[in-house]
């Protein structure tokens, strides 16, 4: 009789597991260099990407995400991008040609990185980045003739913009004294002043976080309008990190630099005060208003309002002058790019209940724009 088989146990031979090891992505900075695009600057360690690598950016009223952020768009990086997702550090310019308008409501731009499976975040790094975008104000009067302290309006008019339309700071800038010296290189000498100040306001500003801009709002009143066309073309090419990347408004109230190409615009009865404005303006010899290059939004709000209309409302000032500011016939210089959008306030002749003067148009930009914290609008 046969033995039963007995079944034999052989050993297999040895297996090892393969180890895969993943891509770690770091998102290390975001910011705007042009107000046109966001530049991300990322890490990947231990291992290329292999596949598509999609960032997300969003508008939020916080360094993250909540269910109040908005998308404003994606961008993806191809897998045969074989540059941009290597191991090493990179910075690329993504979602060009979305303007970054400002949104003081959601003043923070929010960039997530799709880091799944294939693409592991490095141990306490995070796969978003932020960069707060300022908005910083700033206002010049025009002419004044008497004192040292700004004129009423514009301390006004800074204040509101703070509180009504939420500006994180204004600037209300003082060349009162210089403003009634008749002698030529005055304004733009302080043009000059006030781009050092928003250069001061804006380090402070964006010091907190890296990446982090300044938009600017310019305001100038008559002769004022010279003073921040000044600073704005100071501002041109600047590799200031703060201020590279903003976004520049340019308000204009009734624009009237002293020169001669202004010695037309006014509606008046006394050769006296005629001739006194003349001479002042022929004195002065400020460059024409230019609208630089840098500047996205440009507005200009001008009236051409008959004298007698005032005499009744205020003989003190009106009684035989009322100067008139810059329209679409005259001449602002437009080297922007940007169409300029012109609001007409000139008062209809015999209009003596409320007519709109050279003094009135700042009021009225405060009371109808500032006050109803539409300021910062560009639509």
């Amino acid at each position: 009789m046969k033995r039963a088989a007995r079944p034999v146990v052989e050993a297999m031979e040895g297996r090892v597991m393969l180890s895969v090891t993943l891509p770690q992505l770091t998102l290390t900075e975001a910011t705007t260099l042009n107000d046109q695009s966001v530049t991300v600057s990322y890490s990947i360690s231990q291992a290329a990407v292999a596949q598509p690598l999609r960032f997300d950016f969003y508008r939020s009223d916080q360094p993250t995400l909540d269910s109040g952020s908005t998308l404003i768009g994606t961008q993806t990086l191809a897998a045969t991008d074989t540059t941009d997702l290597s191991v090493g550090s990179h910075k690329v310019a993504m979602i060009n040609g979305t303007t970054l308008t400002p949104n003081i409501p959601q003043e923070y731009i929010v960039v997530v990185a799709d880091a799944d499976a294939a693409v592991t975040e490095a141990a306490g790094s995070v796969n978003t980045a932020y960069f707060q975008t300022f908005m910083l104000g700033a206002v010049a009067h025009g002419l004044e003739l008497t004192g040292t302290t700004i004129p009423t309006w514009e301390s006004t008019m800074a204040s509101n913009l703070v509180t009504d339309d939420h500006y994180n700071y204004v600037i209300a800038f003082n060349w009162v004294t210089a403003s009634r010296q008749a002698k030529s290189g005055v304004a733009v000498a302080s043009g000059n002043q006030l781009y050092s100040q928003v250069l001061a306001e804006a380090n402070v500003l964006a010091s907190a976080h890296l990446g982090d801009v300044v938009d600017l709002h310019f305001i100038g009143h008559s002769r004022g309008a010279v003073v921040i066309s000044q600073a704005m073309q100071d501002l041109v090419g600047t590799t200031n990190p703060a201020l590279e990347g903003s976004y520049i408004k340019a308000t204009f109230l009734d624009p009237h630099p002293a020169n001669s190409a202004s010695l037309s615009l006014y509606s008046g009865n006394s050769l006296i005060s005629v001739l006194a404005i003349d001479a002042f303006e022929l004195a002065d010899k400020d460059p024409a208003v230019v609208i630089p290059s840098n500047v996205k939004y440009a507005e200009v709000y001008y009236q051409h309002s008959p004298y007698a209309d005032f005499i009744a409302v205020d003989p003190t000032e009106y009684m035989t002058l009322n100067l008139w500011g810059e329209g679409p016939n005259n001449g602002i210089i437009n080297n922007s790019g940007t169409t300029i959008h012109w609001t007409n306030l000139t008062s209809a002749a015999g209009n003596t209940i409320n007519p709109i003067g050279h003094s009135e148009v700042p009021i009225w930009y405060t009371l109808n724009v500032v006050d109803a914290g539409l300021a910062a609008s560009v639509s």
